[in-house]
This record gives C-alpha cells, sequence and structure tokens, in this order.
C-alpha cells in the first residue's frame, strides 16, 4: 500500500515541472507543492487559498485539479462578476421560460463542473445573498436549476481563493460566519515573492523558456533587489516585456530596469489610491471616513466647482453640497471658489 502511495506521489510530483508559478527551492514554493499534492491525493475537502494579488492563488487551484482531476472540467467562478439578479441562474442553470429573456434550459456552472473542481475565485466579492446561496453547495445540498423539478447533486471539488482578511470582513458583517467557517476547512497562504527572491532566478528562466532567450546575471540581481508588490504575475509580466524589446537572444539590465521603473511609477500610483481606504494597520477604513476622503479628492481635482465635481462623480448637486457640509469641507470650497448657495446653507446652518 505504501508504495503504491509512493508510486503516485512520485508520478504527480513530476508533473509540478511543468507549473512555472511554483518552481524554485525556497521552502514556500516547497510547501505549496507539497500542499497541492497532499490535497490532490487525499480528501475532496473544501480548500480556501490565501494570499496577495499575483501570488498564483487560481494557478495552485489549477494544479489540484490537474494533479487530482486531471481530464474532468475545471469551471472557474469570477465571484465579482455576478449579479444578485442572475447569480442563481448562473451557478444552477434554468429550465426553459424560468424567467423573461430566458429562451431554453442552460446548464448552471455546478453542473458543468460535474465531477472536476468549482474554482470560486476572490470570493470575498461575493454580496450577502449570493453568500447565502453559496452555502447549499458547500454543503453538498441537491440543487434545483431555476424553474425546474429535478434536482442534482453536487458533486465537484470546491476551491475558493481570497486576497482579503476573511476574518474582518466577518467581524464587519459583510462576509457570513457560516460561510467563512464552511470555507476554512484545508487553508493555505501563498507567499508572496518577496518572501522567495531565491526563487526569481528559476521563475524568470521559466517564463522565457518559449523565447528561447536568457536573462544575464546582472538584470537578474536587480530584479532581485526588487519587492515585487505584483508578486509573480508581475515578475513575469516585465521578463516577458523584456524579452520582447530585447534585440538578441541575452536579456540585460537596459532591458528590464525600464519595464521596472514603469511598474514601480504604477505602485506609487496605486498605493496613493489605497492609502484612501485604509488606515495605518492596514484595516478598512468605516464607509463614512472612506466617503470623506473621497469627496476631498474629488473637490480637490474639480479645484472647488461644484458643477465639475457633480460631472466627475455622478452625484446629484444637492448630494455634494449635503456632503460638503455633512464633512465640514465648505471652507475648501468657499477658499476657491465665490458660491453663494454654499455660503447661505452655512449661514442657516450658523442660525
Amino acid at each position: 500500500m505504501n508504495d503504491m502511495r509512493q508510486g503516485q506521489e512520485l508520478v504527480l510530483s513530476q508533473r509540478f515541472e511543468a507549473v512555472n508559478q511554483f518552481i524554485g527551492q525556497s521552502v514556500a514554493a516547497q510547501k505549496a507543492r507539497a500542499f497541492a499534492l497532499r490535497v490532490a491525493a487525499g480528501s475532496d475537502l473544501t480548500v480556501l487559498v490565501r494570499g496577495e494579488t499575483g501570488v498564483g492563488k487560481d494557478h495552485l487551484a489549477e494544479l489540484i485539479h490537474e494533479l487530482g482531476r486531471c481530464g474532468k472540467p475545471f469551471v472557474r467562478v469570477d465571484c465579482g462578476a455576478l449579479t444578485e439578479t442572475l447569480s442563481e441562474a448562473e451557478l444552477f442553470g434554468h429550465a426553459p421560460g424560468a424567467f423573461t429573456g430566458s429562451v431554453g434550459a442552460k446548464e448552471g456552472l455546478v453542473k458543468v463542473a460535474r465531477e472536476g473542481t468549482l474554482f470560486f475565485n476572490e470570493v470575498a466579492n461575493m454580496s450577502l445573498g449570493l453568500q447565502a446561496k453559496f452555502l447549499g453547495v458547500l454543503d453538498r445540498k441537491p440543487f434545483r436549476p431555476v424553474g425546474g423539478k429535478e434536482t442534482f447533486p453536487v458533486k465537484a471539488r470546491i476551491i475558493a481563493a481570497t486576497n482579503f482578511k476573511l476574518e474582518e470582513m466577518v467581524r464587519a458583517r459583510t462576509f457570513r460566519e457560516d460561510l467563512f467557517y464552511r470555507l476554512n476547512v484545508v487553508p493555505f497562504s501563498i507567499a508572496p515573492l518577496r518572501e522567495r527572491k531565491e526563487d526569481i532566478p528559476e521563475l524568470a528562466a521559466a517564463f522565457l523558456a518559449e523565447s528561447r532567450k536568457r536573462i544575464l546575471p546582472e538584470a537578474v540581481d536587480l530584479m532581485t533587489g526588487y519587492d515585487w508588490p505584483g508578486n509573480v504575475r508581475q515578475l513575469r509580466d516585465v521578463v516577458q516585456a523584456a524579452a520582447l524589446m530585447s534585440n538578441g537572444e541575452e536579456i540585460g539590465v537596459e532591458e528590464v530596469k525600464p519595464r521596472l521603473d514603469q511598474q514601480l511609477r504604477q505602485v506609487a500610483a496605486d498605493k496613493r489610491v489605497i492609502s484612501e481606504f485604509y488606515d495605518e494597520d492596514r484595516r478598512l477604513l468605516p464607509i463614512r471616513e472612506i466617503e470623506k476622503r473621497y469627496l476631498s479628492v474629488l473637490l480637490e481635482a474639480a479645484e472647488g466647482n461644484i458643477s465639475t465635481a457633480v460631472a466627475i462623480s455622478g452625484w446629484a448637486r444637492d448630494t455634494v453640497y449635503r456632503r460638503i457640509c455633512q464633512f465640514g469641507l465648505e471652507d475648501f470650497v468657499l477658499s476657491r471658489r465665490r458660491d453663494a448657495y454654499l455660503k447661505r446653507m452655512v449661514k442657516r446652518r450658523e442660525v
């Protein structure tokens, strides 16, 4: 029995070499490969993959699927794209004429997956209403297509992924506590690239395999000194762009550095935007504080012009005025514009 198990693990482990996201000899890379192998060869318990954007959560899900259910459907569900009104039909399918505009019957994603894998990407983006429906899938309850009479079993392996701290969302009541515990059965966190920099040479070489180009040591040194906030995905994009722009078979600093400089500028801009939504401890701010910060940025961009602020935000004019007073930003506007209406609002409030 042990020999059979070892033989199975050997066959499965040989297939890791084709998976670029997790090659390398770092402890983090080895843990990811070992986790995928163990889960694929083991039970069908629900897996929750966590990690920053770009670390390869979807690739780990695909790896688990290929190692355990190769040849069967791998169905990806982008949770942020599911709408509240049509999500049930998307997930469970519908019978002919089930609702206005439905022509013929349609299989839902749960049935399409059959005995393969259902991968719920960015599960934190699910609305509360959709989270309630998702609970039934996790509980393996038979489902019925919208407008249908026959029920069908859930046979697929379920893997979910997120880059959000679900525990904080549970405390904020934006994510169901019961759903969190159902998802968090077999959790795994993928390490960011900055914690496995020793893998960068192998990763870069793998991303260049099709181009048959090689990256010079000094270019590798430059990349190793970078923190890669976009993780492995960002590394792949930089390396492949550098390969495209290089004339010869070698990629040096002159090809890599412009791409890194461009990425650094974008990261700096992104951080400025993200900082408007999080506090110093990276906790999401209350919606009132986010609205205030947004309004401040909006008024600055509009140079205090209310008409411009209305055009940019899409808010009604009365809404903009009301929020200016609500958040105490009247002086900011009046120091830049003569606004008689806002002055009258301020005077009425003082009285």
